[in-house]
C-alpha cells in the first residue's frame, strides 16, 4: 500500500514522507525536505532512508539543531549543522 504524508514543521519547512508497505514495513521509503521560503523546483530533493525511522516521537516533538539537515542553495544538496554554520546558512 502506497501513501504519502505531508508535515508542516514549526520553522516553516515542509516534509513529505512516502510509504510503501511492499518495499518497507518499518518506515518511509523516502523523505523530501522543502526549506521555508524555498520555491519548490520541478525536481524535488529526495533523501533515501537507509534505517527504519523510530515510530515514537520525542516528548518535546522538536529536533535539535545539530541533528537537522539544511539545504545548501548553491549546490542544492543537504548539509549538516556544522557545514551550514560555516557556510553562513544559519
Amino acid at each position: 500500500m502506497k501513501s504519502k504524508k505531508v508535515y508542516q514543521n514549526e520553522d516553516g519547512s515542509t516534509s513529505i514522507w512516502e510509504y510503501d508497505t511492499a518495499v518497507r514495513t518499518n518506515g518511509p521509503i523516502s523523505v523530501t525536505e522543502i526549506p521555508a521560503g524555498h520555491k519548490r523546483a520541478t525536481e524535488e530533493l529526495t533523501v533515501e532512508v537507509t534505517e527504519p525511522v523510530a515510530t515514537k516521537k520525542p516528548s518535546s516533538g522538536k529536533v535539535s539543531k545539530t541533528k537537522m539537515k539544511y539545504l545548501n542553495p548553491v549546490t542544492g544538496k543537504e548539509v549538516g549543522y556544522v557545514r551550514a554554520k560555516n557556510l553562513g546558512l544559519i
